[in-house]
């Protein structure tokens, strides 16, 4: 789904697209957790999420931190959880600031 995305063209379905991919994405790894109250949390951020989420411009750069999707991913398979959970955290960081500074 993440390499689908990452080879999407850039259109109107395209904000939609992204933010379910990242929905399920999001929402798959915190259930690996095994705590429901994290993965209720993430739920209604995503809630929230959805809200600013179309309001924010597509461009190939947004598109192009799939790929760390597919990073993190690839380091829970080989069984790096804690270099995984860095670059999620990183990229959880810096995707909050670039959607914060576009939505004012």
């Amino acid at each position: 789904e993440q390499e689908s995305l990452l080879a999407s063209p850039i259109d109107e379905r395209l904000p939609f697209r992204m933010f379910e991919t990242g929905v399920r994405f999001h929402e798959q790894i915190v259930s690996c957790s095994g705590n429901p109250f994290f993965l209720d949390a993430v739920r209604h951020i995503n809630r929230l999420r959805r809200l600013i989420e179309y309001r924010v411009p597509v461009d190939r750069a947004r598109l192009s931190r799939y790929r760390e999707h597919l990073e993190i991913i690839e380091l829970l398979e080989q069984g790096r959880q804690a270099e995984a959970s860095a670059l999620l955290r990183d990229h959880l960081d810096r995707s909050r600031v670039k959607k914060t500074v576009a939505g004012h």
